[in-house]
């Protein structure tokens, strides 16, 4: 039989159309590979390449490796979980084709079982479609027809993805001017006001309302706010309103190529009593005690190293088993890990493991679940854990593979921890030693846990915690006041603008170590291949921090961390907030409640039986000079320690803070101020999202004080229930974003101005210690500070009609010459008088509807009212 053959002319024509198809294909722009296009991740391996997916490189194979490649590998734990890769553009393009090109390495590094792309509209992510999972080739996805500013491709394997190259073909866009949009706000159904913001009884109603340049069509837009709040309308009315209503509400704009406006709006709900002392309560949601799941299993006699089916062990040469706890060594142990050091190390651990169990319901490792004792491997010896010698040192929690496939947690110290419990020991820092053996145990325990897979910083913070805890119960005591958080817990305390899930604290180049240490590795090595280091002293070391553990077991619920590592798979905060799919948390706005609740309680030590701790940490920290660690990246200069945000005033009398210490997510920014009178009030702009004003403060007794969060506008306390220690309040600024998105996340600064009013005359100095409400302390305002400021400067009638006459009167008895301004809440000034008499009126005919500022100063006196125009 002949075979049959394509006529000359067709295949002619089909290389014709493939060639024209590959001439339109290159004639695009590959969108990635673009000089403005950001790439992020949801993670990437330390030692592998984000860079590595845009550098243009075309491998000959998926396990091609003489170009670095991007992989995700993260452990077992998060095998078979979706991650992604997001490309973020200035502008939105026309995407047309996406290929991928997968790695694999046949082992960690699996060929996908599933991807997908996704991109980003404006308003919603969407999905693109799936994507070839092919070996050796780019699996291309073409015929798409649409505008996106971002684009993600997710995809999962049996363990890690690897990608060598991620190109996305279209046509650049290189302008789109966003559309302008202008805010107003109606209280009641009343006039309308030139501003973004209203504080409201829950009687009342808002409306929030939004004007767009020439009238523009063809845009999308989207309305989103606290509790989930949706709309799809250009203005909302908000009423029938609950203290969950206040927050951030947000107006995003599409216009028609592609780029976004937005305006925030910012809602408080006012409780019944502004002012109070107790905090309200999470209820039973962060409760969990893992007997419920883990029940008491029999004590097990046998070891691993000896029983375990077709396990020929790890190479040991001698074991001793006490109690739960097993001690494993090979033939080359030192010999100053003694028998009597061996068994007391076993007996500690059993005893404090048997207490954790027992006494405050955590469970065992995984080996003591599966019926095997937990264990302790030596470091050194010649197991097959490691090639050390030894004399080497250290101690880890690690772990030991079965042939099955099965991965057991335990505890890998070298010889000096082990021969720290020798009673003849000579080591000077051995009682420490013997704790941090305990240490890694609670790691075990940890690691056998579903929960903070991606949350390093939180596996050291609440292990110092339960460490804490236990050693008090241990004891039997309720004293707590001499309890030592950890030196490196100073950073949670005088710097509380570093995030809470933050891995090394403040970087030198002003950024934050992310959760799982994003950031913190320099990649830069000096001459002598010694990586310089990113981080600072002392608050470098923040992820040792057990201070917002602290909070959660202590103020929150002490079972609510075992909640955290049993449902908080991914991040702490978020977890907190989502739950696993399966079991809720406490959803977005109690989060941020929270966020916000631990911020304030740090500003006035208000820990309950840690709050001596606290602030032993403030008294011993308090104004010392931390630089950067050595050797460092970038020698910046010493930063001198202190809780207080520095701030200056400009010539609108605001507030600016100072840039360096703004906060960052989850980051806040306490500032001291003095106060006379009956209350005080504190005007408050803030320049971004999720934003919030508290005003605290301790009476000489001890007392808290508290106002609700104010998310812009007036904020005022009263001191009806007690008069302010050393007459200085706090104002303490918070963000209360809490879910990490990447380097835009980590290096985040989030601005504010605030204004002083009745009752608030001056910042207080930085440098005192303000948070020890039992001393007494006192400073010597300087002129500019205005101390003498008086309520006899009178504005009225205030609110005021537009287009009416408005008293503005100083009584005093001198004859100063005074300056009288009045600015708007953008701080521009509309009139200005420098030689004011001190009783004039002003026609306001000139001002339109809206909140001003009138201000009067002189040599040794200033004061600022706000005003309404109706």
């Amino acid at each position: 039989m002949k075979e049959k053959k394509l006529p000359r002319f067709l295949s002619f024509l089909l290389l014709g159309l493939f060639v024209l198809f590959a001439e339109n294909l290159n004639a695009q722009t590959n969108l990635a590979m673009l000089s403005s296009t950001k790439v992020s991740t949801s993670h990437v391996s330390p030692w592998e390449s984000l860079s590595a997916v845009n550098d243009g490189f075309t491998p000959i194979s998926s396990d091609d490796r003489t170009n670095p490649i991007y992989g995700n590998w993260d452990g077992e734990a998060a095998y078979n979980t979706y991650n992604w890769i997001e490309y973020d553009w200035d502008f939105a393009h026309q995407i047309n084709t996406v290929s991928l090109y997968w790695f694999t390495d046949f082992g960690g590094i699996a060929q996908p079982t599933d991807a997908y792309i996704m991109y980003w509209d404006g308003l919603d992510w969407i999905n693109a479609g799936s994507v070839g999972l092919a070996l050796n080739q780019f699996n291309s996805v073409g015929n798409l027809n649409f505008k996106a500013k971002k684009l993600r491709v997710y995809f999962k394997s049996t363990t890690a993805t690897g990608v060598v190259e991620f190109q996305v073909f279209g046509v650049e866009t290189t302008q789109c001017d966003p559309t302008g949009l202008t805010a107003t706000t109606k209280i009641n159904n009343g006039s309308e006001k030139a501003q973004n913001y209203a504080v409201v009884s829950p009687t009342e109603s808002v409306q929030f309302l939004t004007s767009i340049a020439n009238n523009a069509t063809g845009g999308k837009m989207k309305w989103t706010g606290p509790n989930n709040f949706v709309s799809s309308n250009q203005n909302i009315t908000l009423s029938n309103l609950l203290v969950e209503n206040s927050g951030t509400y947000r107006f995003t704009y599409i216009n028609d190529c592609g780029t976004e406006s937005t305006l925030s709006f910012f809602l408080t709900v006012k409780e019944n009593n502004s002012d109070f002392s107790i905090w309200p309560s999470y209820d039973t949601t962060l409760h969990y005690d893992f007997k419920a799941d883990y029940p008491d299993f029999p004590k097990p006699t046998k070891s691993l190293e000896e029983d375990y089916p077709n396990y020929n062990g790890c190479n040991a040469a001698k074991s001793t088993s006490v109690g739960s706890w097993t001690f494993v060594a090979g033939p080359n142990a030192n010999p100053l890990v003694t028998d009597t050091a061996v068994d007391l190390l076993l007996k500690r651990l059993d005893s404090d493991f048997t207490f954790l169990r027992d006494n405050m319901g955590w469970p065992p490792d995984k080996l003591y679940r599966a019926g095997y004792r937990s264990s302790v491997y030596l470091y050194g010896s010649g197991l097959c854990t490691d090639t050390a010698s030894n004399t080497d040192l250290g101690g880890w929690q690690s772990g030991v593979g079965t042939p099955d496939g099965e991965s057991w947690p335990m505890v890998l110290l070298s010889y000096y921890p082990v021969a720290s419990f020798d009673p003849n020991t000579t080591f000077p820092d051995a009682q420490y030693q013997t704790g941090a053996c305990v240490h890694e145990g609670i790691h075990a325990i940890y690691a056998s846990l579903p929960g903070c897979r991606k949350a390093a910083w939180f596996h050291e913070g609440s292990n110092v915690w339960l460490q804490t805890v236990l050693d008090i119960k241990k004891t039997g005591s309720t004293d707590y006041s001499n309890v030592d958080l950890g030196w490196l817990s100073a950073g949670s305390v005088i710097a509380p603008f570093i995030p809470i899930e933050c891995y090394s604290g403040w970087l030198q180049d002003g950024s934050f170590g992310g959760p799982s240490a994003e950031g913190v590795d320099s990649g830069v090595q000096n001459s002598e291949g010694v990586t310089l280091r990113l981080t600072r002293d002392i608050i470098g070391g923040v992820q040792y921090s057990s201070v917002f553990p602290t909070f959660l077991g202590e103020i929150v619920d002490e079972k609510s961390l075992p909640w955290v590592w049993n449902y908080c798979e991914g991040r702490v905060l978020e977890g907190i907030a989502n739950g696993n799919g399966v079991v809720n948390g406490l959803g977005d706005t109690k989060t941020r409640k929270l966020i916000q609740e631990y911020r304030a309680r740090l500003a006035l030590s208000d820990f309950g039986k840690f709050e001596q701790p606290i602030l032993n940490l403030y008294r011993n920290n308090m104004g010392r000079e931390l630089g950067p660690e050595q050797p460092a990246l970038i020698n910046v200069e010493k930063w001198k320690a202190t809780p207080y945000a520095i701030t200056t005033t400009d010539e609108n009398g605001y507030l600016i803070p100072n840039e360096k210490t703004l906060p960052g997510w989850s980051g806040a920014n306490f500032i001291p101020i003095h106060v006379e009178g009956n209350q005080a009030t504190v005007f408050f702009e803030p320049l971004g999202e999720n934003m919030s004003i508290q005003l605290c403060y301790r009476t000489k007794e001890g007392k808290t004080i508290y106002t609700q969060p104010v998310y812009a506008g007036d904020c005022t306390i009263s001191f009806a229930q007690g008069i302010p220690a050393n007459g200085v309040i706090f104002a303490v600024i918070c963000n209360s974003d809490y879910v990490f998105e990447g380097e835009t996340t980590r290096k985040a600064k989030f601005n504010y101005r605030i204004k002083l009013e009745d009752g608030a005359t001056s910042t207080a100095s930085v440098d005192k210690n303000w948070w020890d409400w039992k001393a007494i302390i006192t400073e010597n305002l300087a002129v500019t500070d205005f101390s003498n400021s008086s309520p006899n400067f009178l504005v009225y009638p205030n609110p005021t009609n537009n287009a009416s006459l408005l008293n503005i009167k100083v009584s005093n008895e001198n004859t100063e010459t005074y300056n009288l301004k009045i600015t708007n809440i953008n701080g521009q000034v509309v009139f200005e008088n420098k030689n004011y008499n001190l009783e004039e009126q002003y026609h306001t005919g000139n001002l339109s509807r809206g909140i001003y500022f009138v201000t009067i100063q002189s040599q040794n006196f200033k004061q600022t009212k706000k005003i309404i125009v109706k």
